[in-house]
């Protein structure tokens, strides 16, 4: 699973939006949209971490796909903490 696949599976199994994680990541929502989309294949090790922490999943899985991956029902625990609804939207902007 490439980076711009587990970008896409945690955006979509919470519904965070390019600009909460931008934000959560330090940059902009259109490197997050290059990141996901593969234009840009690689993020700075603070990128990693506060996407990391947004979505409260391990580091190492992020930037390479191994370790433990998030699960669809942690996924589900963060979008509802974060206040991210299933159609894509934050109802909150919040991270961490």
């Amino acid at each position: 699973m490439s980076l711009s696949q587990r970008m896409t599976r945690l955006l979509k199994g919470t519904g965070a939006t390019y600009a909460t994680v931008a934000k959560a990541a330090g940059c902009t929502d259109g490197q997050i949209g290059h990141f996901v989309k593969g234009i840009r294949k690689k993020l700075t090790a603070a990128n990693l971490a506060g996407i990391a922490t947004l979505f409260d999943v391990d580091m190492l899985w992020l930037a390479t796909g191994k370790g433990k991956a998030p699960t669809a029902e942690h996924l589900r625990a963060v979008a509802a903490k974060r206040g991210f609804t299933r159609r894509g939207r934050a109802t909150t902007e919040a991270a961490p």
